[in-house]
């Protein structure tokens, strides 16, 4: 008995570290990236202080969970999460005109974040540690990032790319005016290819040597996808038979949905 009680306390007390760590590695992160941009004072506290927006609301998840407990693969995404951060800094600065909305830096720090991806689920399988609370920081953390990464390029590329950001969310909205809307899906290979390539094009669309007719191509498209990919769902969603489920951690979770994307 004691045993376990020691592991639940260890548990909890891993989680307020890992909560703890990813708030003040975004701080650093962020500080690191104004000095290295050297930017006025002004600028860099606000942009860096920007930055810990989505890692301060990712740690409070981690917190508000029961049991309080973090994973391997929680902390593959805290990292990302992080790394997110980070980008919202330098997105910040662009729109300031500090850095060029499509920059070196930003692509730099995008990519790890992207790629990272796939290796909190990997390693939740491994672990056999998967969980619907890290599946939801999964894919809030995949939707935050596209969301941060569409603002700059839709001012250089166009401005249908903030449609790629802002889709998961819209979807959500609706499903709140539309009870049908927060139904379960089956798997589909098409969805997961489609969420799963929206990233890519947005993190590809930010290198500056790319030319900005291949990048508004390449986004159009992506968008074009994710539109049917959404519209299959809603019609899916509207025609299905059965009521929808009542909690609300059911409900569609935008561009990486129903578990497409989720640590399981």
């Amino acid at each position: 008995m004691g045993t376990v009680h020691q592991t639940k306390q260890d548990g909890r007390r891993r989680a307020v570290v890992d909560a703890a760590l990813t708030v003040a590695g975004a701080a650093i992160l962020g500080a690191a990236l104004t000095l290295r941009a050297g930017v006025p004072s002004p600028h860099a506290v606000a942009a860096t202080a920007f930055g810990l927006v989505v890692p301060t609301v990712a740690a409070i998840s981690v917190l508000r969970r029961r049991p309080r407990l973090t994973t391997a693969a929680d902390r593959v995404t805290l990292t990302r999460i992080v790394l997110t951060g980070g980008c919202a800094t330098l997105v910040v600065l662009s729109l300031w005109g500090d850095l060029p909305l499509r920059s070196w830096p930003l692509f730099v720090m995008a990519l790890p974040a992207y790629l990272l991806d796939g290796v909190d689920g990997w390693v939740a399988r491994r672990t056999n540690t998967a969980s619907a609370a890290g599946g939801r920081l999964d894919m809030e953390s995949d939707a935050v990032l596209f969301l941060i990464l569409s603002v700059p390029l839709s001012l250089s590329v166009g401005p249908w790319v903030l449609g790629i950001g802002v889709m998961r969310y819209l979807f959500g909205a609706a499903s709140w005016w539309r009870p049908a809307l927060r139904g379960s899906l089956a798997f589909s290979r098409f969805r997961r290819i489609v969420a799963g390539t929206q990233g890519g094009v947005l993190v590809a669309a930010l290198i500056p040597v790319l030319p900005v007719s291949v990048a508004a191509v390449a986004t159009a498209v992506s968008l074009a996808l994710l539109m049917v990919s959404f519209g299959r769902d809603v019609l899916t969603l509207e025609n299905a038979d059965a009521p929808p489920p009542r909690d609300a951690d059911q409900a569609h979770p935008g561009s990486a949905r129903q578990g497409d994307w989720a640590h399981g």
